[in-house]
């Protein structure tokens, strides 16, 4: 193969820090896309960050984010394997 071949299909870059709040703005703008899979994010504070700034969300359809994303705007995927626990069952 090639060298373009082996190229990555996208740009991408992974920070290991931790970012201060008033550096979030700055980072969001600077993105094309938020893309978050996650098993449990609780609510979802980053996936709305993302929103607030524009930003198409690629996230897990699962937890809290399912209350506010939905595919007319953002791309949940989908999740095999898991399962909803019944009231009083947890």
């Amino acid at each position: 193969l090639g060298a373009a071949a082996r190229r990555p299909l996208a740009r991408y870059n992974i920070i290991s820090e931790d970012l201060p709040l008033a550096e979030l703005p700055r980072l969001y703008r600077a993105a094309d896309a938020f893309v978050l899979p996650t098993r449990g994010e609780g609510w979802g504070r980053p996936h709305v960050e993302a929103m607030s700034m524009a930003l198409p969300v690629i996230a897990t359809n699962w937890s809290g984010s399912t209350e506010f994303m939905s595919e007319a705007f953002s791309l949940p995927l989908r999740v095999d394997g898991l399962e909803e626990v019944e009231a009083g069952n947890a």
